[in-house]
């Protein structure tokens, strides 16, 4: 019986103990092993074009280059999935948050703070999102853009218009990065109203 290829995977956060208790956690997986750890983005980007791992697991908050940094170069250079592993504080949220709009493909909250010894409480979690991600089409999007304007076509209009007709568009994995190549794309006139649902 054919065994079925490994889910290469790179682990990047400065600390020591998280590297080590996340890579045990991942590799109790026996369709993952970690290939890699890395302690800084710069590093991390170093890591991902020497091996080029099937997913990258990352923390935002990195010496030398932090996380959002290092996922824009890695994203330009060698388009990777990411799944980002952070603290949940105000600050960390919002740092995800332009994670996922470079292109990151998902996130897992860790469960208390920079360094969660319960770390193993998100264990099926990641997993889980590690094994998608490792399926992500980073080659369908082109580099990221700033969403532009779609024009005054309300004002144009005199006030929002009526109407029987709904555009709804859903999106889970790479969501946000999907939408930039999306709603661009829609006509600034369009009979209908726009639900995005992320």
């Amino acid at each position: 019986m054919k065994m079925e290829k490994k889910v290469r995977v790179l682990v990047v956060d400065d600390s020591a103990l998280m590297r080590k208790k996340v890579s045990d956690m991942i590799n109790t997986d026996e369709s993952c092993e970690v290939v890699a750890t890395a302690r800084n983005g710069e590093e991390a980007v170093r890591v991902v074009a020497a091996l080029k791992p099937d997913v990258v697991t990352m923390d935002v908050e990195l010496p030398r280059m932090n996380g959002v940094t290092a996922l824009r170069h890695i994203m330009k250079e060698t388009p990777t999935p990411v799944v980002m592993l952070s603290a949940l504080t105000q600050e960390g949220a919002a740092s995800t948050l332009r994670c996922l709009e470079y292109g990151a493909v998902d996130f897992v909250p860790k469960p208390s703070g920079v360094i969660s010894l319960d770390i193993e409480k998100v264990r099926n979690e990641l997993i889980a999102k590690i094994k998608t991600a490792a399926g992500a089409n980073l080659g369908a999007l082109s580099p990221l853009r700033v969403l532009g304007s779609w024009g005054s076509s309300v004002e144009e209009k005199g006030g929002a218009a009526l109407t029987d007709k709904i555009v709804v568009i859903a999106s889970s994995t790479g969501g946000p990065r999907a939408l930039t190549e999306i709603l661009p794309s829609l006509e600034a006139k369009i009979e209908a109203g726009v639900l995005v649902v992320q």
